[in-house]
């Protein structure tokens, strides 16, 4: 068999693996929690802001 047939596998990742992976994972929730405050704010709080707004105004 030739050296060049046979590849050796990758040593796996035994120190700073949840790190690792805490770092990924928390970018991803900060990013989406942005995202989930922004349309809150966007679809429920501005339209209820105006409607309050549009309420007192006749009073």
């Amino acid at each position: 068999m030739s050296a060049d047939a046979v590849a050796r596998l990758p040593k796996p990742q035994m120190r700073g693996l949840f790190r690792s992976y805490l770092k990924k994972h928390l970018a991803i929730a900060t990013v989406l929690s942005l995202a989930g405050s922004l349309a809150w704010k966007v679809f429920v709080m501005d339209p209820r802001k105006k409607r309050y707004a549009e309420f007192y105004k006749d009073i």
